[in-house]
């Protein structure tokens, strides 16, 4: 079968009809091509993008290697003071409220004294040993020592008593 040939007759419709579609194919093609550019900077957007998350990338490796050692060295101070603190917890609960009240009254002048007194202990554990503690146990051995003293003050003045002239002598000079 060959081919058939349009009706001529129609011809003026089939080109008016091509005539309004020729601008439109036109401005299809205009926004086409806007459309082609726009793709091209949204894809040149996408390169940078990457680009820069690239960047970040390296920098943040970089930093996370800087920061490898003192992680592994905080690690060993955790596994380290870990088990110290867990066992120190109890103790630090119940010392929070003297800590709190001793802050609320202790002022800076007996801080420095209590400092004073602390760099003066040596000295004063060396007298007490060296001074004081042989007078103390030598104390042990007084009150012994006072009663047989008192009992011979007793003795001599029965003694004193029994001389004659002597308890004369005596009375007057409490009278006197």
């Amino acid at each position: 079968m060959p081919p058939r040939l349009p009706d001529l007759r129609r011809l003026p419709d089939v080109l008016e009809s091509l005539a309004a579609v020729v601008p439109r194919a036109f401005a299809l093609l205009e926004s086409a091509e806007e459309l082609v550019r726009r793709a091209h900077r949204l894809v040149d957007d996408i390169d940078a993008t990457r680009a820069a998350a690239d960047a970040v990338v390296v920098r943040t490796a970089g930093t996370v290697a800087s920061v490898e050692p003192t992680l592994a060295r905080v690690q060993g101070m955790v596994d380290t003071f870990g088990p110290v603190l867990d066992d120190l917890g109890p103790s630090a609960e119940r010392l929070v409220p003297i800590l709190q009240r001793l802050s609320e009254t202790t002022s800076p002048e007996e801080v420095q004294a209590l400092v004073e007194l602390v760099d003066q202990l040596p000295l004063l554990v060396g007298k007490l040993e060296a001074d004081i503690v042989p007078i103390l146990e030598d104390m042990k051995n007084v009150g012994p020592d006072i009663h047989a003293l008192l009992d011979t003050a007793t003795d001599l003045a029965s003694m004193v008593e029994k001389v004659p002239g002597l308890n004369r002598r005596r009375r007057d000079d409490d009278a006197g």
